[in-house]
Formats: C-alpha cells, structure tokens, sequence
C-alpha cells in the first residue's frame, strides 16, 4: 500500500537465491520500491546463540520500501499466511496484544506470526484483510495477515520485518528446540530480537561468497 494505491498479492519482477537467501524484486509502487531478503535463523559465527538459531522453527522475512520520489509517502505492507496445517495450528489466528503478531493456537501444535518495522511512529494491525487497501490497515480481528504502516520521507528507507515461527510435538521424541522454548511465540520473540543480526550476517556471508574466487557452480 502506498498513499492510496493498493497491490495485493504482488509478483516479483525477478528473484534469485543463494543459499540460506532469497532476494525478490518486486518493482515500485508511486515511486516506492519495494525488495524483499527471505533467510532461514542462521547466524555466520560460534556461539550458543548461533547454534539455537540454526536449530530453530524460524523463517524470516525483510521487505525494503525506498521513497524514490520528490516527496513522503504512506506506506504499508502486509503478510499473508495461509497455514492450511501446515505448520500445526488453526488456520486462522487470534490477533495478539499490541497488534504485532497473530497465534495459530493448536494443542500441541502452534504457529506465530510476526511483525515490526524500524520507521518513525509505525501503526501495527493483525488478523483479517479490514481496510487494507483504501487505508493499509488491518481489522485486527481473526486472521491470518499482519501488517505496518509508516510514512517515509522522500529518499527515505525502511524495513518491515517479518517473522514466522512453528512449535511441532513428535511423539515422545520431541525436538531439539523443545530445550529453548514452551511454544511458536517463544521462538518468535527471540528471531525478532535477532532479527537485524542474522539479516546482516547473512547478505554480507552471501555477498563475501560471490565476490570471492570460488568456482562458479560452488557460488550458485
């Protein structure tokens, strides 16, 4: 959503992916273009807090909205996810406090779904569709999207994050994220306080590989 002129269901204009990155283009909207980083919890480094990433029910999603134009714009951008359970779960969340996240509650199995965005005074909604396109807003009721909305200056930058966790029983076995965590909210609030980290790690890790001499087919 911007200012005014909604896109639903937008397709990438082109897309590539280096393992653990997935870039997608998907061109401006009233001079706003908008990109998207999709990565796996993998944190480059040693350390106790690289190891729970990298064994985390954790996917991540970074879209960048740049303001090309000559002057601000209103901004929202909005997740979908269709659970199907998929993930365990409802199909359709409960809109958590603060309008951040939704649940997908299920016994045993849950999912979460997440979002925050680093631009001035953002506007939070969760659950169903609402008034996303004439506003950029959700009806924070039942659901499965959640959003942000903020306004970006002319030849500004921001970034809607998005994260989505999972929590699966096994049988007696369990899983090895069972150690860290009592279900899917546990394990998103720790990816969106990693979020940034395990971003950046990942495009300066892929972008190191690319430039570096490696063969070809090892780089792709």
């Amino acid at each position: 959503f911007v200012s005014g002129t909604a896109k639903t269901q937008l397709k990438s204009v082109s897309e590539d992916a280096k393992c653990p990155l997935q870039t997608a283009d998907f061109g401006s909207i009233e001079d706003v273009k908008f990109t998207l980083n999709a990565f796996g919890p993998y944190l480059p480094g040693e350390g106790k807090e690289n190891y729970q990433l990298a064994t985390s029910p954790l996917a991540f999603f970074d879209i960048t909205a740049e303001n090309n134009g000559i002057e601000a714009k209103e901004v929202a951008v909005a997740m979908e996810f269709a659970n199907g359970g998929l993930l365990g779960g409802a199909n359709n969340g409960k809109v958590e406090s603060g309008n951040k996240a939704i649940s997908f509650a299920g016994s045993p199995d849950n999912a979460y779904l997440a979002v925050d965005c680093d631009g001035e005074s953002p506007v939070f909604s969760a659950g169903a569709a609402g008034n996303f396109s004439t506003n950029g807003q959700l009806a924070n009721a039942d659901g499965n999207l959640v959003a942000a909305k903020c306004n970006i200056p002319a030849g500004g930058k921001v970034h809607f994050k998005f994260v989505l966790a999972w929590y699966r029983e096994y049988g007696s076995e369990g899983y090895y994220y069972h150690n860290f965590y009592s279900n899917s909210k546990d394990v998103a609030t720790f990816g969106l306080s990693k979020f940034d980290a395990v971003r950046d790690g990942i495009t300066s890790f892929v972008s190191r590989l690319l430039a570096s001499n490696f063969p070809d087919w090892y780089k792709d």
